[in-house]
């Protein structure tokens, strides 16, 4: 596999002429008479049509020249776009397969989580039924032992007053019967199920958002070429934020605050 190139080769010299020191000075001249060229008879308006002429044909002239010197910034750009797009989408591409990877561990991990928390849940009211037949039958045993000792301590009063009313002769009312209520059995504590061990989603702890200042251009068509002496045209991004965050309003551009993320320094 061959790695993909991180450089590229540009003929893009330093400064650039982009006009031609003739052209200029014809442009900035037609520039100054028309202005103060006012059409009143034959001869100025003679000499006003020549300018037209000449003004659209030197306004073609700089459309050609900018078309000409901005080729080889513009194919520059799309072969920069080119190196890095040959290192991010890959990396992209295996970022978003590696999300995927952890997503189904998690969801895996959590299904088997899930499962041994309901079936902890079933074995506990399992349990618990079991818990309550074996109460029931319990306390059903100790009613009927106390309804029998009730019973008999009440057999035994009764002939120990038959007794008495024979030797005195005479009727003997049967002492109350005192007996200790029957106990209430209760359930033991059910101790609550296990905690199921679960994979916790990994923790962006190292990653940090914060909000930094992004330019937008809004229309680079408004963009003046040059404010407060810093040349903004073709439009230097640096520089028109570069102006903006020093205080000037650039027609077409703005700036926005919008969230980046951000490694966090570990120590």
């Amino acid at each position: 596999m061959t790695a993909p190139a991180l450089t590229v080769s540009h003929q893009i010299a330093a400064p650039l002429q982009v006009v031609p020191d003739e052209l200029g000075n014809k442009a900035q001249t037609l520039a100054i008479a028309i202005k103060h060229l006012d059409v009143v008879d034959a001869a100025t308006h003679e000499a006003g049509t020549r300018m037209l002429l000449e003004s659209h044909q030197a306004l073609k002239d700089l459309e050609a020249a900018r078309v000409k010197f901005k080729k080889p910034i513009t194919e520059l750009g799309k072969a920069i776009d080119t190196v890095v797009a040959n290192l991010a989408d890959p990396l992209d591409l295996a970022k978003k397969s590696m999300q995927g990877k952890v997503a189904k561990y998690e969801a895996a991990e959590k299904a088997k989580a899930d499962a041994a928390r309901l079936a902890a849940e079933e074995q506990t009211r399992k349990e618990r039924e079991a818990a309550e037949q074996e109460r029931a039958r319990l306390q059903a045993e100790a009613d009927e032992k106390h309804r029998q000792e009730v019973a008999a301590a009440e057999a035994k009063a009764k002939a120990d007053a038959e007794e008495l009313a024979a030797v005195l002769g005479k009727p003997v009312e049967a002492k109350p019967v005192e007996v200790a209520p029957a106990p209430k059995i209760e359930l033991p504590a059910t101790p609550a199920p296990a905690p199921v061990a679960v994979v916790e989603p990994a923790k962006p702890s190292a990653v940090q958002v914060r909000n930094v200042p992004v330019l937008i251009i809004d229309d680079p068509k408004l963009v003046p070429a040059y404010v407060g002496g810093q040349e903004l045209r073709t439009i230097d991004r640096a520089a028109v934020k570069r102006a903006i965050e020093a205080g000037a309003t650039v027609a077409g551009a703005h700036i926005e605050m919008q969230p980046q993320t951000a490694m966090a320094r570990t120590r």
